[in-house]
């Protein structure tokens, strides 16, 4: 089990996604989180974003290496989609 924070400050819950053996890496998917992205006609827009990530450990464990992809989608705010690279020693 992989758990993030959510929105930090903001008082919600973290999240939690189940690690999944592929050939390349653990897989997390998270659940759908939803965050407003714009109004129109005084109605506050939201949209649903999607994040998974891929892991990889490495030198017995010690290093931790993360590919995190994040997108969105809204008809009234459009797409949005990010990646980041992470990583994590322990020395």
């Amino acid at each position: 089990m992989l758990v993030r924070a959510h929105a930090p400050g903001r008082g919600q819950p973290p999240l939690s996604a189940r690690l999944i053996l592929q050939p390349d890496g653990w897989h997390a998917t998270f659940p759908l989180t939803a965050f407003s992205c714009g109004s129109a006609g005084g109605q506050t827009i939201y949209w649903q974003q999607h994040s998974s990530w891929v892991l990889l450990f490495v030198n017995a464990g010690r290093v931790a290496k993360a590919n995190e992809r994040n997108y969105s989608y809204a008809p009234g705010c459009g797409y949005g989609t990010d990646t980041v690279a992470w990583a994590a020693t322990h020395r």
